[in-house]
């Protein structure tokens, strides 16, 4: 089952899915950068070999710069337009929100 933390957001992804309590300090593991309160995200399976995996938090700004942030331009191939791969994530988010609205 999928599992969210922080404020719901209406997405396909968080339908059905659990909301856990957000873990702060822990590092997103896209970014690295440490979950904040207030942050929202996935909490996803994270293989260490064939037999092992734990579960990690991912900012949900982080999981959607890896599906589609080369579409915008938001990717490594442009070195992230300059900013940290965070940075990019969110602004792609704020991109896609005002491109959808």
């Amino acid at each position: 089952m999928n599992s969210y933390f922080g404020e719901f957001w209406d997405v396909p992804s968080t339908e059905g899915a659990s909301q856990v309590p957000t873990p702060v300090g822990q590092k997103c593991l896209d970014c690295t950068e440490e979950i904040a309160k207030g942050d929202r995200g996935y909490i996803m399976p994270a293989f260490r070999s064939p037999a092992m995996f734990e579960l990690l938090p991912v900012h949900r700004e982080c999981q959607l710069l890896g599906v589609i942030g080369h579409n915008y331009g938001w990717c490594s191939c442009t070195n992230y337009q300059g900013l940290s791969r965070r940075q990019a994530a969110l602004e792609l988010w704020d991109q896609v929100a005002r491109a959808t609205r």
